[in-house]
């Protein structure tokens, strides 16, 4: 899954630091691991990134977008280490580090649907953690830290969508807030009675709460009516002349020609 996942994307190595805690926390457990356990995780690993020799064989086929042109040694280093966009790796302008980390605080408040308090119920967790299970709070932390860092110092506009690991595991710091909240009710008596009372609410309450936020977010994540790309892509190719050259600032207008041009085979001039 690790080798796999690092051929999906290089932000993988971010867990590298949380899974080494954990294992070095773990030490007992793995003394039993003989020397071909070992060979049999790194070949597994070898395997997940096995993926990457499809890069090589695609390109040989004279693609139209061939990024980095990895039939070569040199190319392929290129594309597999990222090197066109090594120069955004905390490459956020100090002066906007503030106005980042605000935006931060502003989204891990909205990711839970219960504005700030589903953000104070995973930190909950997360010191219920560090008191029962401190090699899972310190794992969790690190990836959770790790990710928090590079989104914040990635220099782009959407360095927003690396969070999505955070938000993995405040989510299992939120399902530890709840299970210590629980587990109070349950020592203070309440719970048994309570159930007969509300379990029929509690039951109704679980399952709106997602069809609520399917309805609250649906405008916001339905783009069957969003045309933009296809406007733009017809605006700026009736505009070019015969034989033109378009000059794209972007990724945006450049991934839209080129499924225009290569994709849809408009404009082959």
């Amino acid at each position: 899954a690790f080798g796999i996942g690092l051929g999906n994307h290089l932000s993988m190595v971010l867990v590298v630091p949380g899974v080494a805690a954990w294992l070095w926390a773990n030490r007992p457990l793995l003394k039993p691991l003989r020397t071909s356990g070992w060979a049999a995780l790194a070949g597994a690993t070898v395997l997940g990134l096995s993926l990457y020799l499809y890069l090589p064989v695609a390109a040989a086929g004279a693609p139209p977008v061939n990024w980095g042109d990895p039939r070569t040694p040199q190319g392929f280093w290129w594309l597999v280490s990222g090197k066109a966009y090594r120069q955004l790796v905390f490459g956020t302008a100090a002066h906007d580090l503030m106005a980042r980390a605000s935006a931060y605080a502003s989204e891990a408040s909205r990711q839970f649907g219960a504005g700030p308090w589903g953000a104070l119920i995973a930190l909950a967790g997360l010191f219920w953690l560090d008191q029962h299970d401190h090699a899972w709070w310190r794992a969790t932390l690190l990836v959770g830290l790790a990710y928090s860092l590079y989104a914040i110092g990635y220099s782009t506009r959407d360095s927003y969508v690396y969070l999505i690991p955070v938000w993995s595991v405040a989510a299992l710091w939120l399902a530890a807030g709840l299970f210590w909240g629980t587990e109070a009710v349950i020592k203070a008596g309440l719970a048994r009675k309570a159930l007969r009372l509300l379990w029929v609410p509690l039951v109704l309450v679980i399952i709106a709460l997602p069809l609520l936020s399917l309805v609250r977010h649906w405008d916001r994540m339905d783009l069957s009516r969003d045309h933009e790309a296809s406007d733009w892509v017809a605006g700026v190719l009736s505009a070019a002349d015969a034989g033109g050259v378009i000059l794209p600032a972007g990724d945006r207008p450049t991934f839209a020609l080129w499924y225009a041009l290569y994709g849809l085979k408009l404009r082959p001039d």
